[in-house]
């Protein structure tokens, strides 16, 4: 029969150790073994425990400083070194109470501190300095420092800025010349701004004295411009001129030349010759009254109203007195024998008594009718009872008796002559022939 071998009597685990090594096992082996602190921190403990103890739990385990200074030493030490010792610990300057390396407090405190005690770079001499308030000092309260024009930029001592802030910078606030105002006017006033609101030193626009010239020219309100339609004034006939913030004004209301539609035919002129224009040359006008007299001159005039004058020549052409003048007394009218033109109320005493194609009885009473044109060279020549004279007798007989005149025509007949018209006997001579 086998003698079996026993087990760990640390209880461990491990069984059937043989009795020469167990000895051996108990000593050195056994995680159950009991063995002390390496750190000599005192304490004993089971071996399997002992790693453990060693890397997280004894105050004697070494340990690198936790602040990068690169020193190494007992736990227990390490809180100590790195709260009073570290020379890599934060520590708070006893000036600016700024958290800085403990390394580097002194240098922090001599150079990089902002409220150590510094000189003024100029030498003013002014004690007590702080490094935070050297930048301020030096700009702005160093009697010794280079000022800088807030408004030109220039930069110059300290002590000739006054003199040219109020002298010489360009950029300085200047009164306006022409006395614009920072408060409105009303529309119309011809005065400065600032007289008319009567408080000239508060009231007077102040003008950056670069831009002063060009305030002036282009955007002063109270600069003197010329009416932008050129009129004139009355008493010295030239350009009338009135101050910026008036000119829209003028233009638009009281500028005898400003532009206006005339409110009838909407014709464009200028406003000084609109009246005019509607009471003389306006074709949309109401005329008055229709001053045409008939042209035959017989005093009748056409008293017409409502016409317009662009309507007056075809009224006149057309319509005043047409059918007045077809019938005036006055007009002249053709002789209805003659074909003459006269006074139509005296055409018919014309045609009764003067016309020359009237009919008119004859004179010497044959009874005849002739016109009284031919009346002459009827009774010279065609009468019946026109009187001749006998050549042979002497007496005067009456044309149609002529004939009955026995001594007349005894002569006659036996001479073989013959009378005129007039009587008169006319003796024909032979011609000889010529051999």
């Amino acid at each position: 029969e086998e003698k079996s071998m026993p087990s760990c009597p640390l209880g461990c685990g491990f069984n059937d150790i043989p009795e020469a090594d167990l000895e051996q096992h108990v000593a050195h082996s056994c995680i159950n073994r009991e063995v002390p602190c390496p750190y000599a921190c005192g304490k004993r403990m089971a071996a399997r425990k002992l790693k453990a103890h060693k890397e997280m739990v004894c105050e004697n385990r070494p340990a690198d400083c936790r602040l990068g200074c690169g020193v190494a030493m007992p736990m227990i030490a390490l809180v100590q070194h790195e709260k009073t010792e570290c020379p890599s610990r934060m520590v708070h300057c006893g000036l600016c109470d700024e958290p800085v390396q403990a390394s580097r407090e002194d240098l922090h405190r001599s150079t990089e501190c902002m409220e150590r005690d510094v000189l003024c770079a100029r030498g003013c001499g002014t004690a007590a300095i702080t490094a935070s308030r050297i930048e301020t000092h030096m700009l702005q309260e160093c009697p010794e420092r280079d000022e800088r024009c807030d408004e030109c930029s220039a930069t110059m001592h300290n002590s000739l800025m006054p003199h040219h802030k109020a002298l010489d910078c360009a950029w300085r606030l200047v009164p306006c010349p022409n006395q614009c105002s920072n408060h409105p006017v009303p529309e119309g006033t011809n005065i400065p701004g600032a007289v008319y609101h009567g408080t000239m030193a508060e009231d007077t626009a102040r003008i950056k004295l670069a831009l002063l010239q060009d305030h002036l020219g282009t955007s002063c309100p109270e600069r003197l411009v010329d009416c932008a339609y050129g009129c004139a004034e009355p008493q010295t006939g030239k350009t009338t001129q009135l101050r910026a913030r008036n000119a829209e004004y003028h233009a638009a209301r009281t500028c005898p030349n400003r532009p206006v539609d005339c409110p009838q035919c909407e014709a464009s002129m200028r406003h000084c010759e609109l009246k005019a224009h509607v009471s003389t040359t306006c074709p949309e006008r109401l005329m008055p009254e229709c001053c045409y007299r008939c042209k035959y001159n017989c005093g009748l005039v056409c008293h017409k109203t409502g016409v317009r004058a662009k309507d007056l020549l075809d009224h006149i052409l057309s319509d005043c007195l047409k059918d007045h003048e077809r019938e005036c007394p006055l007009r002249t009218a053709p002789c209805r024998l003659c074909g003459e033109y006269v006074v139509a109320k005296t055409r018919l005493l014309h045609e009764n008594t003067e016309c020359p194609e009237r009919m008119v009885r004859c004179d010497s009473g044959c009874g005849a009718h002739v016109k009284s044109q031919l009346l002459d060279h009827h009774l010279g020549r065609e009468c019946e009872l026109r009187l001749l004279n006998c050549t042979v007798c002497g007496e005067s007989v009456a044309m149609r008796d002529i004939h009955a005149c026995l001594l007349y025509t005894s002569d006659a007949a036996d001479e073989e002559d013959s009378v005129d018209l007039g009587g008169r006997r006319i003796i024909k001579k032979k011609k000889e022939k010529k051999k």
